[in-house]
């Protein structure tokens, strides 16, 4: 996009300040209310995520989802970067976003296979800016982790007879951020024929840091179930409630590598490189483990505990959320006519299997391992003048790639993820504001290798990002009423 320098210093109304402290509180009160309510739940369908703390692999905005998931050194798109708490303060003005998902998956061993769907609420993200200001504030719950799963297996035992083992689980960590960014730019002169010289931004660094509480509970149980009456049956029933607050630093740096402009100083274009990386030291994991043996019957098809085997309490156990890496390079183009190319790529990185847990999470024969993520996507916006009369002609289209490991070993073979993505963002028609609907879809698999469990889904999942009346600055106050 052009840099342009700026000499506007609105300044922050008394009254306009207070509003802002008061929805940001009432804000914070309903969404750490919510997920209290609902125990942190997101629903997921896979039999890999019984082990740890779920599936680390969590939802992202819908923007970033239709390119890859690349978004550490992200250029802001008129929607909430969940993953940088650096990028808030590029977004023009106070942004609300808020969406929801739909995943279609197959889970298929050889020639068996079995369908499965579920929905979840996309991250719920406020971002408070005054237009023209240096400083953005961002409150949003999104998820950590997903865990839910059902299975069941059947087999002759001796002695026994015909015996049967079901498998099944519910619940997710979610994770509440509270965060603040800060902007600082540099501007330079350029000349622009041989006697004139237009000041532009050179430069641009946004340092953020955020506040994370990460919480939620994961409830498993197994039972064994023989069919011959006279024999008792067995459940296993295991509550995990989790929490831990953090801390997630980001940055994201910007450099204008070339523009030109006309004699008439208009924008002609532009090309800029920018840097983004993202710290998160270790956290500590407080944990209440609760693990119930019970000796059970099934009498009218409805399971009786007949008496306790065993119970077992952990209390405040403690263990770790290792520390998070993340680097990125994003390459932005920008025509004079509104066509604009966006390029971007990251690597993150998070080593599970270097912290110690106090309660043992993973069942026989699994491990610890790297959460691992390589993502790229491409973002473009067209230029034809005559097809940006319509929503679609000013649309911006996205595609990308994603590949990683999700954080466990399976008999020594890292779970493995690979997707690729598409979406778009489009103006909201009638609106008279900056509001955008946002799409994206997922087509992915999870696998640990050949002749293992094989994971494909299809995620579909929307967004909207609302902002004030284009005209409607909120936090600057009138020149006159």
């Amino acid at each position: 996009m052009p840099f342009f320098s700026t000499n506007v210093k609105p300044r922050l109304h008394g009254k306009m300040r207070h509003f802002a402290v008061g929805l940001g509180a009432t804000l914070c009160v309903l969404l750490a209310g919510l997920p209290t309510r609902l125990h942190g739940q997101i629903t997921e369908f896979s039999p890999y995520s019984r082990n740890g703390l779920g599936l680390l692999n969590p939802g992202t905005s819908t923007g970033l989802l239709g390119q890859g998931g690349s978004a550490i050194a992200s250029t802001h798109a008129g929607f909430v970067n969940t993953e940088n708490p650096a990028s808030i303060v590029g977004l023009v003005k106070t942004t609300f976003e808020v969406g929801g998902a739909g995943t279609l998956q197959q889970l298929k061993v050889g020639d068996e296979s079995a369908n499965g769907q579920f929905g979840n609420t996309s991250p719920v993200s406020l971002v408070i800016k005054r237009q023209g200001g240096h400083m953005a504030y961002n409150l949003g719950l999104a998820p950590f982790s997903t865990s839910g799963f059902a299975a069941t297996s059947t087999y002759t035992a001796d002695g026994m007879g015909l015996v049967r083992e079901t498998y099944d689980g519910t619940g997710g960590l979610s994770q509440l951020q509270l965060g603040a960014a800060r902007s600082f730019y540099r501007n330079a002169w350029q000349s622009i024929g041989p006697t004139d010289s237009l000041q532009i931004r050179k430069q641009a660094l946004y340092l953020g840091a955020r506040l994370r509480y990460v919480f939620g509970q994961i409830q498993r149980t197994t039972r064994l179930d023989i069919l011959d009456p006279t024999f008792l049956d067995n459940r296993t029933q295991t509550t995990d409630q989790h929490r831990s607050a953090g801390l997630e630093l980001g940055l994201q740096y910007e450099l204008l590598l070339r523009s030109r402009y006309n004699a008439q100083q208009e924008f002609e274009r532009s090309t800029s490189l920018r840097i983004g990386a993202i710290y998160a030291p270790e956290a500590r994991l407080s944990t209440d483990h609760i693990r119930i043996v019970e000796t059970t019957q099934t009498l009218g098809g409805i399971v009786t505990a007949l008496d306790t085997a065993q119970f077992q309490e952990q209390l405040q156990a403690t263990g770790a959320i290792p520390g998070k890496y993340g680097v990125g390079l994003a390459l932005d183009r920008t025509e004079g006519n509104g066509s604009r190319l966006v390029i971007s790529a990251d690597y993150v990185l998070q080593d599970w299997s270097t912290t110690a847990q106090e309660v043992d999470l993973l069942t026989e024969s699994v491990a610890w391992g790297r959460y691992e993520a390589f993502r790229t996507g491409v973002a473009w916006t067209p230029s034809n003048p005559a097809q940006r009369k319509n929503a679609w002609g000013r649309t911006t289209y996205r595609v990308g790639a994603a590949q990683g490991t999700l954080g466990m070993d399976f008999e020594g073979v890292p779970l493995t993820y690979e997707a690729f993505t598409a979406g778009f963002s489009m103006p909201m028609v009638g609106s008279r504001s900056s509001s955008q609907f946002h799409f994206g879809t997922e087509i992915g698999t999870r696998y640990t290798g050949e002749g293992s469990l094989e994971e494909n889904y299809i995620r579909l999942q929307f967004g909207f990002s609302l902002t004030p009346f284009l005209k409607n600055n909120w936090l600057v106050p009138r020149l006159y009423d």
